[in-house]
């Protein structure tokens, strides 16, 4: 599971990230989404998006789609006693963390540039073969390394105020503007390591 949103960005603005947890577990009826078919996995998938929500420092509310008018006679995807108590124990734990100190000692930045999209396809169109592989399955591999890291839109990562990350992952920073590039290389200079998975700057002020 992966956090679609960009956490980092909301707390550098001094909100808070509520992030969906919709994870069907064993009761929901089958479909190419459900990857779960007993009660003590579906208890491990719903653990697993709570710890995400306590080590990234958000807000999850979870999403019964189940339950909702339009899935028919589908039964509601947590109408299990076991499920029903972890909820119950999962709030416990979270007003415990809520009392705790919890810096994240977070060195890694995974870069995105919501502007990017105005420079290709609508994904509508299906001729857009790039966007998807470098958000989603780039990001997938990336909660798998078992590394943290930030979420964070470009805007925020160079602002002149950002914290200094020691490793900068750039998704799709396809347009980088002059200024952009000046604050790039001042945190190479920094010591700052940077990746750009695909053609970075093609858009850009002075592209090439």
């Amino acid at each position: 599971a992966m956090v679609r949103g960009y956490p980092a960005s909301v707390r550098a603005h001094g909100k808070l990230w509520l992030d969906e947890a919709d994870e069907r577990t064993h009761i929901a009826a089958p479909s190419p989404w459900k990857h779960i078919e007993t009660r003590e996995h579906s208890l491990d998938v719903l653990w697993r998006s709570f710890a995400h929500a306590v080590t990234h420092d958000f807000g999850l509310w979870f999403m019964d789609q189940g339950g909702m008018w339009f899935m028919g006679n589908e039964k509601g995807w947590y109408q299990d006693a076991a499920i029903i108590d972890a909820f119950a124990r999962m709030r416990e734990e979270g007003e415990r963390a809520i009392a705790l100190a919890r810096p994240r000692d977070v060195q890694v930045a995974v870069v995105s540039d919501l502007r990017s999209a105005y420079y290709v396809a609508d994904r509508t169109a299906k001729t857009d073969h790039v966007s998807m592989p470098l958000l989603l399955d780039t990001l997938d591999a990336m909660w798998r390394t078992g590394v943290p890291f930030d979420m964070i839109l470009k805007e925020d990562a160079l602002a002149a105020d950002a914290k200094r990350y020691d490793a900068y992952v750039f998704l799709d920073a396809w347009h980088v503007g002059d200024k952009e590039i000046e604050h790039i290389q001042s945190l190479r200079s920094a010591g700052s390591h940077t990746l750009f998975c695909y053609a970075a700057g093609v858009c850009g002020d002075h592209a090439y």
